[in-house]
């Protein structure tokens, strides 16, 4: 739902995300395998998705920024599962977490059974968003919008401009 309110709206869905939600069963799948074999959870899905990610490109060319995001998401869906003490307050701090979280809710859609997580994750961000994402919100209200002042990200400086030579000026011969 959320991928498709986005689509709908306009918005861009990264090619990594696509690339996890359309290799996820073949990653899970083997994920089992390495785990029946005696693999950790961790070990067998960072090797499950390494194999499904090497075969693929094998027939497919993808950036590695691409197949980087895939896994990341991938990582992040046993521990989306397992929230308990600091976790979730640390979880929502990753880079990736949104990613892996919508993820999640995909998951759940397609009958995944992990929809009572996904539910729970969702209140839990209702009650605790991200302290960016709050102290954004409370900058914003205190501006009183977007004024539409342009500023320069922190810690760049203009780059300095160029000398020109004086126009009409001529060279001695």
């Amino acid at each position: 739902q959320n991928t498709d309110a986005r689509l709908a709206e306009g918005k861009p869905v990264t090619p990594g995300f696509l690339l996890a939600a359309l290799l996820w069963l073949p990653v899970e799948h083997l994920c089992r395998e390495y785990m029946a074999q005696g693999q950790s959870q961790h070990d067998a899905l960072m090797l499950a998705g390494d194999v499904v990610i090497s075969r693929q490109t094998r027939s497919t060319a993808m950036p590695r920024r691409f197949t980087q995001m895939a896994r990341d998401i991938w990582q992040l869906q046993p521990r989306l599962l397992r929230a308990t003490n600091r976790r979730p307050l640390r979880m929502i701090q990753h880079p990736r977490f949104r990613a892996a979280y919508d993820f999640l809710l995909l998951r759940a859609q397609s009958g995944d059974n992990v929809s009572a997580v996904a539910e729970w994750w969702t209140d839990f961000q209702r009650r605790n968003p991200p302290p960016e994402r709050a102290a954004a919100r409370e900058r914003e209200e205190e501006r009183g919008g977007d004024n539409g002042s342009e500023r320069r990200p922190p810690g760049r400086r203009p780059r300095p401009r160029r000398r020109r030579g004086r126009a009409g000026a001529r060279r001695p011969d």
